[in-house]
């Protein structure tokens, strides 16, 4: 069993962390009680089914690790919540250096003027900076809170139907990235008030 300590030697001595080394090294650079109350409040108003086998909130199913290989649904489904000015990266993370880099996305806010990672399938709250160098991020594409509401709002335009199924996009660069789930969204005057996501 590894500890703290010595996750912290191989990083001074310059040696390679495992992939279970650097989330506990992230998982030990814990977040206040602040940031965790603010997300919370922040996801009220969104409730994820998935293969109509696990339903939930995006904390409970986060913590229950039940998003893992949702990142695309995931995080669209939940930066409508979040203030304009917070976004979704997508990139390649390192996670052990022998292992093929992994194509993820997760959500970059701003709390109390820090900037923190919100990543719901891995599990993870932290400082941006602190993600950063953990997992040597090559961010491919970054899209705005703004881009992902205008994209659900036309697809609500477009439906006659309460559920609407969302039209999954190949660019890295488009709001819909990947995605191709079915929504029943309540929304008024162009504002998004609540969802209820299935994830198949």
């Amino acid at each position: 069993m590894f500890g703290i300590n010595e996750i912290i030697f191989k990083i001074i001595n310059n040696k390679h962390l495992k992939t279970e080394e650097k989330f506990k090294l992230l998982h030990s650079k814990k977040v206040s009680k602040t940031v965790i109350k603010y997300l919370i409040s922040k996801l009220h108003n969104i409730y994820i089914t998935i293969n109509n086998e696990y339903e939930g909130t995006v904390m409970n199913l986060m913590h229950d690790k039940m998003l893992e290989g949702w990142c695309w649904q995931t995080t669209e489904s939940i930066i409508i919540f979040f203030n304009d000015t917070d976004y979704i990266e997508r990139g390649n993370l390192t996670f052990d250096e022998s292992e093929p880099l992994y194509s993820h996305s997760w959500i970059c806010f701003t709390f109390d003027n820090t900037e923190y990672v919100f990543d719901p399938c891995l599990d993870l709250i932290c400082k941006k900076e602190d993600y950063y160098k953990v997992f040597k991020i090559d961010c491919l594409a970054s899209v705005t809170k703004n881009e992902v509401k205008n994209a659900f709002l036309k697809e609500i335009q477009n439906s006659t139907k309460k559920e609407i199924q969302v039209t999954e996009t190949k660019g890295v660069n488009s709001p819909l990235f990947r995605n191709n789930s079915t929504y029943s969204i309540t929304s008024t005057d162009g504002q998004i008030q609540k969802i209820i996501a299935h994830f198949n």
